[in-house]
């Protein structure tokens, strides 16, 4: 799959060395990396040196990061440098070690959503809105499942309270308002 990297803002924000070109991380599998670039997707590994570099994995690319990526020919490549992060969206790590998991990074809008059935909790979208903006990114509510929904100016209302001036949207697969809202 190829696209212009010039679109989603590579080449406006970053420059690289000569030699390395920017991809844009999509997948991460332990050391394994599904990397965009101008020239198509590529499989990439980090290289050794920014492995011993790296304190913990937070220090490691993770989904949305721009790279410097070096292509080894049309499939593979080798990540040379983690570009400078806008945004990340992390946690504490899973376990007892106290390290940074990032769970994506350079992430403009967070849409959160959640159903109007009996899923539906403030309290979780609350938390939700905290994470995002902690992160850096934007954020909205997109609350699914309308059409479900005995008292939708109620739970308006409940979401309104919490969002924190957050944009509100409410959509339905079934029925008026459709998915226009978003």
């Amino acid at each position: 799959m190829f696209f212009d990297l010039k679109m989603i803002g590579a080449a406006d924000h970053y420059s690289v060395r000569p030699g390395l070109i920017p991809g844009r991380v999509s997948a991460v599998h332990r050391d394994q990396y599904r990397v965009f670039t101008e020239k198509g997707e590529m499989q990439a590994e980090v290289i050794g040196t920014l492995l011993y570099r790296a304190a913990d994995r937070s220090e490691l690319p993770a989904v949305g990061d721009w790279v410097a990526v070096h292509a080894l020919d049309s499939e593979l490549a080798m990540i040379h440098e983690i570009l400078p992060r806008r945004t990340k969206f992390s946690r504490r790590a899973v376990g007892k070690r106290e390290e940074e998991q990032i769970i994506a990074a350079n992430v403009d809008l967070v849409l959160i959503v959640c159903g109007l059935d009996q899923d539906f909790n403030p309290r979780r979208i609350e938390r939700y809105l905290t994470l995002a903006r902690e992160s850096g990114a934007e954020a909205a509510v997109v609350l699914s499942k309308a059409d479900l929904c005995a008292d939708l100016a109620a739970r308006l209302d409940e979401v309104r309270a919490v969002a924190g001036g957050a944009e509100v949207a409410c959509i339905s697969a079934v029925s008026e308002p459709g998915i226009a809202p978003v």
